[in-house]
């Protein structure tokens, strides 16, 4: 049974009008549709209800109305969904989740694709030596003007992902910061501070 665990990049008003959406599970759609006949695989959709704007939708129940538009039918393909506040979180929600499954033959993460030094660095750590396939694959998929400037964003955050691990105050921190930026987000700019 293959694992393809996809972290969610926040919420989209229409996921099916959404080109970078539409990019990065469109990469996912044929590596699925590349396997082989017979093999499970089980989609692990990754993401909380990250934009207080739509409440009602997660990133993870968003990517999931969308693959069940194309596979409905599917018989070989599972879907569960994972509501993590960030990444790391994602990662770790899966990883305790995934001890409760019996058969583990791969496992594949897709991330941004300027986010993979940190995907690869967390799936070693939380995932460790226990499964012999595992795979990082990054997806560049964002065509917006912030994807020039992403580079360097998460490259200046790698280091604080890497303490972080190590450090559990960073990661409380990082936590609470994440959940402010949320709530703020949600605000509309008139109740912005």
């Amino acid at each position: 049974m293959k694992f393809f665990c996809i972290n969610g990049y926040g919420v989209p008003k229409n996921i099916f009008q959404d080109g970078n959406y539409e990019r990065y599970l469109g990469k996912i759609m044929e590596m699925i549709n590349s396997s082989p006949d017979g093999v499970e695989i089980t989609l692990v959709l990754c993401g909380d209800h990250t934009n207080i704007n739509f409440p009602e939708k997660s990133e993870a129940g968003e990517m999931k109305k969308f693959f069940e538009n194309y596979y409905s039918k599917e018989k070989r393909l599972k879907m569960v969904e994972i509501y993590g506040i960030d990444g790391r979180d994602n990662l770790e929600k899966f990883f305790h989740w995934l001890l409760g499954q019996t058969e583990k033959e791969e496992l594949v993460f897709f991330c941004e694709w300027c986010r993979r030094g940190q995907m690869k660095f967390l799936t070693k750590k939380i995932f460790g030596k226990k499964w012999i396939k595992i795979k990082v694959i990054p997806v560049d998929f964002d065509q917006s003007l912030r994807r020039r400037l992403e580079p360097l964003r998460q490259f200046c955050k790698y280091p604080l992902t890497v303490f972080a691990w190590y450090f559990s105050i960073i990661r409380k921190y990082q936590l609470k910061k994440r959940q402010e930026f949320i709530d703020w987000w949600g605000k509309t700019t008139d109740q912005r501070p």
